[in-house]
């Protein structure tokens, strides 16, 4: 948990940094910004989620070919020389290699699944094209020749159907201690309310369970403990009173023959040594450890830990202690429709995450380029743009930084890195959008 306040304040820091003035400082915020990118390659290649999903696919995070939730087949334009990669999401009505890359130029190059790779010649396809057919989750690559006088449009027609809502299952029977991470939440939750989703863990506090919460925007961490009840000081010796001299002071008695008392310094509570880690304060100051458990808040959280909300790219932690019992659900909000075209809008010194729904058109590469198109215009004295998707245990990231007398640009090696519907992002700009960007293909 220390590790991520360090990257929430890094992050916030950043955020809310106001311009930077000379190249010192330019350093510095390319410092803060390798810092958090190493920090997140740790935290994205590390627990895969174990959160079950309510899904029939194999290997969701390792395999292109068995994906189910797919792009929309909107119509594709492949320019000379472009290499573009995308999961088909329809059906195609014919759907023989012949007939969709029949307008192609030779030498175009169609890969299906990683497997199979067909080149068109002056003679037909090679590796037996003539018998190749494409199918809705089929994974495709092209690779247009660069001397190819025109673009490849291609209009793929057939029917999309819709997927049911994506769920995620955080389940604690109570037989065993259990800690259940869910890494970059790919959806909008239909329900947002954490009481409400784990109101198995608020409503039945359990001594030692813990529940975290955080995301580009928000930070929540709750702990239940038991707490420290009594009155402070009341039954301690004289020389236990005396070691507690800041809390506590020791009044003989007159009367030789009885003994003394220790009595509590003014406005000391044994609710002050309530400590979810460390229980002996409580003890050592005259007070007694309680019987039912109490909710801790961190008070780093934010923005409202009294209505905490979960949120597009969340990560969510939950530790169950034995005899804990958690059901909880959090299902895909499926109230925007999927035809809707994408826009963004930022403000300026903000960080914003978002998703991809229905382009099969965008490879980070192409992402991080039409942003920084939009965004790195050479019409302001400081630009900048940070970016960086995940997808499971997948990244990319990229930097662009321009000023008068500095330039700096960073770039992963994206090459496997598609825009796929439960592909997270975030991006982090100087720049306000004076309208809002099309990602449109």
């Amino acid at each position: 948990m220390q590790n991520n306040n360090k990257l929430k304040k890094f992050i916030n820091k950043l955020t809310s940094t106001q311009r930077a003035q000379g190249a010192i400082e330019y350093l510095l915020i390319i410092g803060v910004v390798i810092i958090i990118v190493a920090i997140a390659i740790i935290a994205l290649s590390g627990v895969l989620n174990s959160a079950k999903e309510e899904t029939s696919q194999k290997e969701y995070y390792n395999s292109y070919a068995d994906l189910k939730y797919q792009h929309i087949g909107f119509p594709i334009s492949v320019k000379p020389g472009e290499h573009i990669l995308f999961t088909l999401a329809v059906q195609p009505k014919n759907n023989s290699l012949l007939s969709i890359f029949s307008e192609a130029p030779t030498d175009t190059k169609v890969t299906i699944n990683k497997t199979s790779t067909y080149q068109k010649t002056l003679t037909g396809w090679t590796n037996q094209g003539e018998n190749a057919i494409i199918n809705q989750g089929d994974y495709l690559e092209i690779v247009l020749p660069e001397n190819a006088t025109n673009p490849l449009n291609l209009v793929i027609k057939g029917d999309y159907t819709s997927p049911p809502p994506r769920k995620i299952y955080f389940d604690c029977d109570g037989t065993e201690e259990k800690c259940i991470t869910y890494r970059n939440l790919p959806f909008e939750p239909k329900e947002k309310d954490a009481k409400l989703i784990f109101k198995d863990f608020f409503e039945n506090l359990h001594n030692g369970s813990n529940l975290n919460i955080y995301g580009s925007n928000s930070y929540y961490y709750y702990y239940a403990f038991l707490p420290c009840e009594g009155n402070p000081c009341t039954n301690l010796n004289e020389t236990q009173c005396n070691d507690n001299f800041l809390y506590c002071y020791w009044e003989p008695e007159l009367d030789e023959l009885e003994e003394g008392n220790c009595k509590t310094n003014y406005g000391v509570e044994c609710k002050q040594f309530e400590n979810p880690w460390n229980s002996s304060d409580c003890i050592s100051v005259g007070c007694q450890i309680g019987t039912n458990p109490t909710l801790y808040i961190d008070d780093t959280s934010y923005p409202n830990p009294d209505d905490p909300l979960i949120s597009l790219g969340d990560n969510i932690t939950i530790n169950c202690k034995l005899g804990q019992v958690i059901h909880a659900e959090i299902e895909e909000n499926l109230n925007n429709s999927a035809q809707e075209i994408e826009q963004l809008t930022l403000n300026a010194h903000e960080t914003k995450t978002f998703v991809l729904k229905n382009y099969s058109c965008y490879s980070f590469t192409k992402l991080f380029n039409k942003l920084k198109s939009e965004l790195i215009t050479g019409q302001q004295t400081e630009e900048y743009i940070y970016l960086i998707c995940a997808r499971g245990t997948d990244y990319a990231y990229s930097a662009d930084f321009k000023s008068d007398n500095y330039d700096y640009n960073y770039f992963s090696d994206p090459s496997s890195m598609l825009m796929y519907p439960d592909t997270i992002c975030s991006i982090y700009s100087y720049t306000p959008t004076i309208n809002p960007i099309q990602i449109t293909c």
